[in-house]
């Protein structure tokens, strides 16, 4: 909507110079139009300072700068990162740094370390589904997810856990569920087409979330698998095409977000929420006009997410009507940079963390806390 010219419309009133003197009615106007001029400039400011920059807090900032590195700040170094914030014993961010097949730890400093594995991918010790240390082998952890002292994340065959929750010498890494494969089993079944069902333990999870019985809710590819605590493995009934993320909603079910009818940057399609129910049914919930390519919740039934293609960074509220509060660092190559592979949300510090391929980015929140 253009804005109304002031000045034209009072520049059209009829002249009344000849009758109550032309400089009292030429510093009116000019009044008048210079405060409308500055409440424009005011609501134009004020829009802006409500959207906060992603800043780059570690990694490289380019996604084609990988590798392992533990520090702080840009000489940290990643290889394809996944990310969970633990509120509670620990307070810090968690990454699941694929590549690297290792988990790590950043503090609120900002200073990463490696939390567990050793970077060996074709032992033994990774298909033992013995109780392991956290200096123990481990291949390609993915999907991680924390529900109050508890550590989850996913690999190649098996969903594993820490109890953070236990001192240092005392933190343990224990497989719940599946059998832990290594690179080499992995590479025989990686190939599979991705529209073809597969059972949940030969392959990994893209999301993961678990719900207050402790089952564990994982997309692979377009399905969602649910794992109970006792280890059935159960489809949820709806096929997701074109899966775009899954977090846990308000109320305490999974959220899935997908879009049946991909498109390009330009148009704006409906993606469709759904809630997984205990008997694994799919519920529509409602539509938004936003993709994403990352999702995450506060916890209170607002949800914050990235687009593709522009890495703008949104607030979902209850209803699904959608804020723009942040946008991501540009790019020389920014429709590679802004596919956020995972974002978590830290309501001790009211920030938002964004993590891609190389990297991990915050964004400060304006909002109140929820």
């Amino acid at each position: 909507m253009a804005w109304p010219n002031f000045e034209q419309i009072l520049l059209s009133l009829p002249s009344v110079a000849e009758i109550r003197g032309h400089r009292f009615m030429k510093s009116i106007r000019s009044r008048v139009v210079r405060a409308c001029s500055k409440s424009i400039y005011l609501l134009i400011f004020l829009l802006a300072a409500c959207q906060s920059p992603a800043l780059l807090v570690a990694g490289s900032g380019d996604r084609d700068v990988i590798g392992y590195q533990d520090g702080a700040g840009n000489q940290v170094r990643f290889n394809n990162v996944r990310i969970a914030y633990q509120e509670g014993s620990r307070q810090g961010l968690f990454i699941s740094d694929g590549e690297n097949h290792r988990i790590r730890f950043m503090d609120a400093s900002g200073k990463v370390t490696t939390f567990a594995g050793t970077g060996k991918t074709n032992t033994k010790a990774i298909q033992s589904k013995e109780i392991h240390s956290l200096n123990s082998d481990m291949f390609y952890p993915g999907a991680i997810h924390i529900r109050g002292n508890s550590l989850y994340f996913s690999s190649p065959g098996c969903i594993r856990k820490v109890d953070l929750s236990q001192s240092d010498e005392n933190l343990q890494i224990e497989t719940l569920h599946g059998s832990c494969m290594t690179e080499e089993e992995w590479e025989k079944i990686r190939n599979l087409p991705l529209s073809q069902p597969r059972e949940v333990f030969q392959g990994t999870f893209q999301d993961m979330v678990v719900d207050e019985s402790e089952n564990i809710y994982g997309a692979q590819s377009s399905f969602v698998y649910k794992i109970t605590k006792n280890g059935m493995v159960e489809r949820v009934e709806r096929y997701f095409e074109n899966y775009m993320g899954m977090v846990m909603g308000d109320g305490g079910r999974p959220y899935v977000f997908f879009n049946e009818y991909p498109s390009g940057p330009s148009e704006q399609p409906e993606v469709d929420v759904f809630e997984i129910k205990n008997d694994n049914s799919a519920r529509l919930i409602g539509k938004t006009k936003s993709t994403l390519t990352s999702i995450t919740g506060d916890g209170k039934g607002g949800f914050y997410f990235v687009t593709p293609y522009y890495g703008e960074i949104f607030r979902l509220d209850q209803n699904l009507a959608s804020i723009k509060i942040g946008v991501m660092p540009s790019s020389k190559d920014s429709m590679r940079t802004h596919f956020a592979n995972s974002m978590a949300y830290s309501k001790r510090e009211n920030k938002l963390y964004i993590a891609d391929e190389a990297s991990i980015y915050s964004v400060n929140l304006m909002e109140k806390k929820p």
